[in-house]
């Protein structure tokens, strides 16, 4: 379990496990159309109640779309078309993660070869079946 920010694929637990977190930092989302995974983790046991939130770097007039997928099948997809005069505020999804499910979030850039700056924030709270034989309170 960590305490520390951190950027990377993998998922990120508080200490008292009730939250969990992962940063991309900032990526670029390729300008040849093809989707490049940035955020690819399992989730054990518990099922997370996240938000996902994309936050594009700078206005342009580019066609960013994303795509989340849990167990390679994709749940939500995004086509993002920013503008030179748009503000940059982030988009975002709630979302319950189920147990022992593989999430991806992929994003590519279909209309620039220079790519765009793209932050994505995965943040969760944790919730675990109850157990068997143990009162519920």
């Amino acid at each position: 379990m960590s305490g520390e920010t951190v950027k990377g694929n993998a998922l990120q637990f508080t200490n008292d496990n009730k939250r969990c977190y992962a940063y991309t930092g900032i990526i670029t989302a390729t300008g040849d159309g093809t989707y490049t995974e940035h955020l690819d983790f399992n989730t054990q046991s518990e099922y997370i109640k996240a938000r996902v939130m994309i936050q594009y770097g700078e206005p342009s007039s580019d066609n960013l779309e994303w795509q989340i997928l849990f167990n390679n099948i994709v749940i939500a997809n995004s086509n993002s078309q920013i503008t030179s005069t748009s503000n940059t505020m982030p988009d975002f999804i709630d979302l319950i993660v189920p147990p022992f499910t593989n999430f991806i979030w992929q994003i590519t850039n279909s209309s620039s070869v220079t790519g765009r700056d793209v932050t994505c924030t995965f943040i969760g709270k944790v919730g675990m079946a109850p157990r068997v034989g143990n009162l519920i309170e």
